[in-house]
């Protein structure tokens, strides 16, 4: 994949969760060739193994902020994915 997020979009907060980042990239790519997008409120979740393996098919992973800094750019780095931080 070009590019990897799973998570969630909104946590019950609307459309301000994350800064509105996972909602708006989610909104105009998830249905994009080369994007593994997931909303685990609207998709599915992912296993493990299934987290895991998308993060090392990807070449980037998208890092946003959650309920703080987040720890999506370390496991993305871990799995040698490059993280894509967007954040004002």
């Amino acid at each position: 994949h070009l590019l990897f997020w799973a998570g969630s979009t909104s946590m019950g907060t609307g459309s301000s969760y994350s800064g509105g980042v996972r909602a708006k990239v989610y909104e105009m790519h998830h249905n994009s060739p080369g994007f593994l997008l997931v909303d685990i409120h609207k998709d599915r979740s992912m296993n493990p193994r299934e987290y895991a393996a998308a993060y090392l098919s990807s070449l980037f992973c998208l890092a946003p902020s959650g309920m703080g800094w987040g720890i999506r750019t370390p496991i993305a780095m871990f799995y040698g994915c490059i993280p894509v931080v967007i954040q004002d």
